[in-house]
């Protein structure tokens, strides 16, 4: 696993999180917050996202820890061109597996067919745009979007 991928294999999940993103996710979270306390609206920050816009410079920093050869916590592997750290992929056993599924990180959660996985994607969507409390991410649904970000899903039955 490359990324910040996630995959099933024969219904279990393995997941490829960034600790970056996850500590952005929450200070995002936590910014949002903050923004709602003092009289904005979910619509006032669908808008314009002002949490993403607090954790904007972090987001450019992490740059410096995308495939670098610096073994660190916060280090992770990306495909984009260049030598990738081979300490950070993260390698599943799918010998004798029957199902697999490869998916992107645009699913807040991972299930054994697309339907299922669309239709948990549109309950979040629904009930937390901002993706800020049901499921925390960097960024939300703005108002011209489908989603919070790409997504793909891949399902192969050997």
């Amino acid at each position: 696993m490359i990324g910040d991928c996630q995959c099933m294999v024969d219904n279990k999940l393995h997941l490829n999180n960034k600790l970056i993103d996850r500590l952005l996710s929450e200070t995002r979270a936590f910014y949002i917050v903050k923004e709602l306390i003092n009289g904005k609206t979910i619509e006032d920050l669908r808008k314009f996202d002002t949490g993403r816009e607090y954790i904007l410079p972090l987001l450019k920093s992490q740059l410096y820890f995308q495939n670098n050869r610096f073994d660190s916590e916060y280090s992770y592997c990306v495909i984009d061109g260049f030598k990738i750290n081979i300490s950070q992929v993260k390698v599943i056993d799918t010998h004798n597996a029957k199902n697999i599924v490869l998916a992107s990180d645009g699913y807040p959660k991972l299930f054994n067919n697309l339907n299922e996985t669309e239709k948990y994607l549109n309950y979040v969507i629904e009930k937390d745009p901002l993706c800020y409390n049901l499921y925390k991410s960097t960024k939300g649904k703005g108002i011209n979007m489908v989603s919070y970000d790409d997504r793909a899903y891949l399902r192969l039955e050997l």
